[in-house]
């Protein structure tokens, strides 16, 4: 009895040991917190997809947001106006003061008013795996690809 008691207890003390000693999955990996500074963000990124849809832009143009670390600001452009703001970041949070916007009248700009509208004012959790740029919070998320 005491023999079948101690090989039970070396099996399940080996089979702790060898899942100590795993790689982490990759869906482990980005699962696990990586704390984003502001500066690596500098630089111009293209808006990929708004709510997990694609974005779709006329030829010739590109949707973007840039980021200068340094001045803790941003600017983008959505299709007719230029807009941007102040930002901020804490702990991998991105937070979006108030934004200043030219006033050009473009019919048909549906994908501005709505970027501005979730922009403003607003806090955002930060993802940023190779060239790829994810902004999250309750309600939306905004995908982003380095120019």
């Amino acid at each position: 009895m005491i023999r079948i008691f101690i090989f039970m207890l070396l099996v399940a003390l080996t089979a702790i040991s060898c899942k100590h000693g795993e790689k982490l999955t990759k869906a482990e990996q980005s699962q696990q917190a990586t704390i984003v500074e502001l500066s690596q963000l500098q630089g111009q990124w293209l808006l990929k997809t708004i709510d997990d849809e694609p974005i779709q832009m006329p030829e010739q143009k590109e949707a973007f947001l840039e980021f200068h670390s340094t001045e803790s600001r941003f600017s983008g452009y959505a299709g007719c106006n230029r807009f941007g703001g102040q930002v901020e970041m804490t702990n991998s949070e991105l937070s979006v003061g108030m934004i200043m916007a030219t006033k050009m009248y473009c019919p048909g700009i549906d994908l501005e008013s709505r970027l501005m509208a979730m922009l403003q004012k607003s806090s955002w959790k930060v993802n940023l795996l190779n060239d790829v740029l994810v902004l999250k919070n309750e309600q939306h998320s905004i995908e982003l690809q380095r120019k």
